[in-house]
């Protein structure tokens, strides 16, 4: 059975949201690799509407969804390690940074999912 732009949406953000997201953008590039018959340079100049939708669908999901927690996106932790060493005059930190599952809880499930939601379901289906 085909994978639909949805399907790959999904796919890619949640794994993306829980896995470093350029790996998960090129596993899942490599699934329509082979869905399609084509080479990575043929998925990007192709003409093909479904191949198109696809091809954004992963790379969408890829970036946006890596945001969900600081695994995602490697550069989150470069900047929670920096706010969290920032220290100010009195030696105390200067602002305060969510613990994993405290950012999960307060921005993730409630902010950022239900938009990546409405984003898969307005573009993708």
């Amino acid at each position: 059975m085909p994978l639909t732009p949805l399907a790959y949406y999904f796919g890619t953000g949640f794994f993306s949201a829980v896995l470093d997201n350029a790996p998960t953008f090129m596993a899942f590039m490599a699934g329509m690799e082979g869905q399609h018959s084509l080479t990575i340079a043929q998925i990007g100049t192709s003409t093909n509407p479904t191949v198109i939708q696809a091809f954004g669908a992963c790379a969408v999901a890829s970036v946006f969804w890596g945001a969900m927690s600081y695994i995602g996106n490697g550069p989150n932790f470069i900047v929670k390690a920096i706010v969290e060493s920032t220290t100010g005059s009195d030696g105390k930190p200067v602002m305060a940074v969510p613990s994993f599952f405290g950012y999960i809880g307060k921005y993730s499930l409630p902010i950022l999912l239900p938009v990546l939601l409405v984003i898969g379901f307005l573009f993708y289906r």
